[in-house]
């Protein structure tokens, strides 16, 4: 444990693997993707993530995805993600999903829908009503432009003991957690691939979800925070930050996860759907930096 007692969860965010043409979801490679993750430290899974292509899905195709990952890791606690609740359409949509897959899940990721406090909590409430789930919020802005100050969060959260944790994505996170935690008793969580892991996790962070494709090393790197050894969590992560930048910059991010996955030998191909940007020729030299030189010619290094 860490010096304060606390043990830190690591929550996978799970891609969704396709076939080579994009035209299905490559359900093998996602069992395999799955297991790996929970086998190299993983806690949990995160299923229909940002980098997870949802809005590409079908809602067949989201069920599948959940399907498939509850029997791959029955085990594990399995968080569905909710990307957008903010409409009527929206909002719709979630609710077949979640009635669909409920009995598959753990808990449900649901969004900031508003940056007035009354009108998220509203949103809160009538999510736990229809998914009888408890409820993981994710704030952050850049996925849905959704903006709320901290005190307005902290005052919509308020007493909902439904809402099990917050997922602290909106800059500067680690000074956000300090804030929520002075103002909530809702436990917050980290993200962004765990580049500021000691950071957060000083400032109070009680989980992380990770989707980089080495996650193992953030595992060691929370077994070490939890024996107290500070020096050497920091210096995993520093080890692997400049993979992190590489795996989480916007808009190519996906498919070099899913390349540097397919290099490990893990899922069968790194296809993504459009509007994701694929996995570019120019990339293979930098992902060689990173050590996936698996089958990159030397004459491309």
């Amino acid at each position: 444990m860490a010096a304060d007692g606390r043990r830190v969860p690591l929550h996978a965010m799970v891609p969704t693997p396709f076939t080579e043409d994009g035209s299905a979801i490559d359900a093998d490679s996602l069992t395999r993707l799955a297991t790996t993750m929970i086998d190299r430290g993983c806690d949990g899974v995160v299923a229909l993530g940002v980098i997870a292509e949802p809005a590409s899905l079908t809602l067949r195709e989201q069920i599948q995805t959940v399907e498939v990952l509850s029997a791959a890791v029955p085990d594990a606690e399995l968080t569905l993600t909710l990307m957008s609740l903010g409409s009527q359409a929206g909002a719709a949509a979630a609710e077949e999903l979640v009635r669909r897959t409920r009995d598959s899940v753990t808990s449900v990721m649901v969004p900031v829908t508003d940056s007035d406090p009354d009108v998220l909590r509203r949103d809160l409430i009538r999510a736990h009503e229809w998914s009888g789930a408890p409820l993981i919020v994710q704030d952050f802005p850049a996925s849905n432009g959704v903006h709320i100050a901290v005190d307005d969060l902290a005052s919509a959260v308020a007493d909902l003991d439904f809402v099990t944790a917050i997922r602290c994505q909106a800059p500067p996170a680690f000074f956000r957690m300090q804030q929520l935690r002075d103002r909530t008793e809702v436990p917050v969580m980290s993200g962004f691939g765990g580049v500021g892991l000691v950071d957060e996790l000083l400032s109070g962070s009680s989980g992380v979800v990770c989707g980089i494709s080495r996650p193992e090393v953030i595992a060691h790197a929370l077994r070490a925070w939890e024996r107290g050894d500070i020096d050497r969590a920091r210096a995993l992560t520093a080890e692997l930050s400049p993979l992190i930048h590489f795996e989480t910059q916007a808009k190519t991010s996906i498919g070099i996860r899913k390349e540097h996955w397919r290099l490990q030998g893990v899922i069968a191909s790194s296809t993504v759907r459009p509007p994701t940007i694929p996995y570019q020729a120019s990339f293979r030299r930098l992902s060689a930096l990173h050590g996936f030189d698996l089958d990159i010619p030397p004459s491309e290094r």
